[in-house]
């Protein structure tokens, strides 16, 4: 029997997740960098993702389950941005008679439905399956892939699974998790998951010290979440305040959409700042001594406190802006204000384009604040909707478009459904029809 191989980390864990598709882009980029063949391109990058699983497993030993997600069809307002993203650069995936553009090894093959992906989610089950007959260690593994035919993104499938175990009780040994990938997401995802022992880790660090050594970087969602209840501990004796720690953790994780996300840009004025994100905090301890409850409030957000919150957030912005430019800001608002308009001061004309670009404006601050509401559910492991999107993408609206928010009420969605892979690929690589229709006859 072969020797087990040592451990860098020596917590006992039971399930060993990977969000596969962060590991692809790592080994892509660095098989990238030494790969002087574009033939055996591919296939290095397919080994070097299975070496990482590997090792990955070498290290943390799980007792019980290997979980590997592959992103699938995202949701619309995920598709929003990869097709920004590759018609903004006018990248296109592999182009077969064009050996000068294959040797740029472009990562656009990294999306579901492409012949590569497809390949390397086989080259995987295939390995898996070798190490489970082969291999003693592996023998007493469950392991689980969602590979690209799986709707949804790899963090929302573990975040999911985990989400569907049942918390172990009080006194009874305690279920890990450890997640191979810690990108700003799943973290979010895991500070608002019931199951506190779930821990994520970036993998193996190699220090160029005299003496090389291995260090292993790990987040652990319970020890971040009660660094935060400590952080506002003074909540519990404030007069009149309704100090609920469940609300509490979902107003970090709001803070954090607010300040922007893979699925939604921040606020317009928010990119002006410096140090954004101490801003944002210190703007929400001030509303937190103003107000008598969270942001987070009965399972949803409450836009009364949420406008009162961006009120506060605008003071410091103010500061920070020259006298100028923070005259400027009041002046657009009035500008933008309908109740402003004086008929004897303004022409006709006039009136009806301020009129129609304030009811744009407030679409547009409506829209953000739906988005708002679809990424916190998005977070906790709810897709509401595979179908809406933010309409303007890009464009978002000011600080102080969004104070008067109060009437909003809380959006419904349409859950629609995930889109066929045919129509998906369509979408992300529009300037590139024949090669589609021959891959989703491929595909389907």
């Amino acid at each position: 029997m072969a020797q087990k191989p040592a451990r860098l980390i020596h917590t006992s864990f039971y399930n060993l997740y990977f969000d596969i598709t962060q590991t692809i882009h790592l080994c892509f980029e660095k098989i990238e960098l030494t790969n002087i063949d574009p033939k055996t391109f591919k296939d290095e990058v397919m080994e070097a993702v299975f070496s990482k699983i590997e090792e990955a497993v070498d290290h943390i030993h799980p007792r019980r389950l290997i979980f590997i997600a592959f992103d699938g069809i995202p949701p619309a307002i995920k598709l929003q941005k990869q097709i920004y993203t590759r018609t903004s650069k006018n990248r296109l995936f592999e182009r077969p008679s064009d050996k000068e553009y294959s040797k740029k090894y472009d990562k656009n093959l990294i999306t579901p439905g492409t012949s590569f992906m497809e390949k390397l989610g086989d080259y995987i089950r295939y390995r898996l399956s070798e190490k489970l007959t082969y291999n003693d260690h592996w023998e007493d593994i469950r392991i689980l892939l969602s590979d690209t035919h799986m709707p949804g993104t790899g963090e929302w499938k573990i975040m999911s699974y985990i989400r569907s175990l049942e918390v172990p009780p009080p006194g009874s040994p305690e279920l890990r998790h450890m997640i191979w990938g810690s990108d700003r997401n799943l973290i979010l995802m895991g500070l608002l998951c019931e199951d506190s022992n779930i821990l994520f880790t970036e993998g193996i660090t190699y220090t160029e010290e005299e003496t090389p050594r291995n260090i292993f970087k790990v987040v652990h969602a319970g020890t971040l979440r009660e660094a935060i209840e400590k952080e506002y501990a003074f909540l519990k004796a404030q007069d009149g305040f309704e100090y609920d720690t469940y609300s509490l953790i979902r107003d970090y994780v709001l803070l954090n959409v607010i300040m922007g996300t893979s699925f939604l840009r921040y606020p317009r004025s928010l990119n002006r700042l410096s140090e954004s994100m101490k801003v944002v905090l210190d703007a929400y301890k001030n509303f937190l001594l103003e107000s008598n409850g969270h942001l987070y409030e009965n399972q949803t957000i409450n836009h009364n406190r949420l406008g009162f919150f961006f009120e506060k957030l605008l003071i410091p912005m103010r500061d920070l802006y020259s006298a100028e430019k923070a005259n400027d800001i009041i002046q657009e608002f009035k500008k933008f204000n309908i109740n402003s308009i004086s008929t004897g001061t303004i022409s006709r004309t006039e009136q009806i384009k301020s009129s129609q670009k304030t009811r744009e404006r407030k679409i547009m601050a409506e829209e953000y604040i739906r988005g708002i509401h679809w990424t916190m559910e998005y977070f906790q492991s709810n897709i509401v909707s595979w179908t809406w999107y933010y309409p303007f993408y890009r464009l978002t609206p000011a600080i102080f478009e969004l104070i008067e928010i109060q009437d909003l009420e809380v959006p419904i969605f349409d859950l629609g459904e995930p889109m066929n892979i045919y129509v998906y690929i369509q979408k992300v690589f529009p300037d590139f029809n024949v090669l589609v229709d021959q891959l989703a006859s491929e595909v389907l």
